[in-house]
């Protein structure tokens, strides 16, 4: 089941609901303005508290509409079909939410990261990606197991685990992409970001790759930490995407 509603009216949304619920942070504009679909985190077992809100609110800050995705963990089809009814319903609602049809990106923390690659390697409607210390590949060595296990099961045949390997399955469509990581991650190896940012250069897709040397993993916007930096590259990134992207529709 998929529902939405401003962020407001949507009181105690569970960090593992069995409900996918877009909780909608929207500027009050008369101008459209680009849309940032936020993934939080969570090992596809729970959600990032840290990881949702407090990211819409930044991009807010920054002059853009936004909205958490608290997507649903119980199980891969139920997700998919959330995933496509969320792309229908900001589509839908472009002109009445004051969205720019053409800017409307995702961005993902770790499993979330994985959900935003996912998405925008295998479904269309996102023209941006912003990826923190996201899981890129379902295939071993670098898996993290316990995403999926958690999404896919024990024993995913190795067709699932390819198709959910996003490495595998950038092409020319996939969108331009930032994506950071640190190099001591100890929880999802540094490794999936460089998978999918070969990739993307492969297919001579825009990607811009910040490596940090130090910083666990799962900092959200990381205030008060020296990776903190990235939040500062990401709003010069969305900037000049965002810009090229208005002058598209001139």
């Amino acid at each position: 089941m998929f529902q939405f509603a401003h962020h407001q009216q949507l009181a105690d949304i569970k960090e593992d609901s069995s409900e996918t619920c877009l909780a909608l942070y929207l500027l009050a504009t008369d101008q459209k303005r680009p849309f940032v679909l936020v993934l939080p985190g969570g090992g596809y077992h729970h959600l990032a508290a840290h990881e949702g809100a407090p990211v819409a609110e930044w991009l807010n800050s920054l002059g853009y509409h936004a909205g958490v995705l608290y997507y649903q963990t119980e199980n891969y089809q139920s997700l998919l079909s959330d995933i496509e009814s969320t792309l229908a319903t900001l589509k839908d609602h472009a002109s009445t939410w004051k969205i720019q049809p053409n800017a409307i990106g995702a961005i993902g923390f770790s499993a979330g990261g994985h959900l935003a690659a996912t998405i925008g390697t295998h479904f269309k409607g996102l023209n941006f990606l912003l990826l923190a210390y996201p899981v890129i590949t379902f295939r071993e060595p670098y898996v993290h197991l316990g995403s999926r296990q958690q999404l896919l099961g024990d024993n995913p045949s190795p067709e699932l685990i390819n198709w959910f390997s996003n490495e595998c399955h950038v092409s020319e469509t996939t969108p331009a992409t930032f994506i950071w990581h640190t190099a001591n991650d100890a929880t999802v190896s540094v490794q999936n970001s460089l998978l999918f940012v070969e990739a993307l250069i492969s297919q001579q897709i825009s990607v811009a790759y910040h490596l940090l040397p130090e910083g666990r993993h799962g900092l959200g916007l990381a205030k008060g930490t020296p990776c903190q930096i990235w939040t500062t590259l990401a709003e010069s990134w969305l900037k000049e995407i965002t810009t090229a992207l208005r002058k598209e529709l001139a």
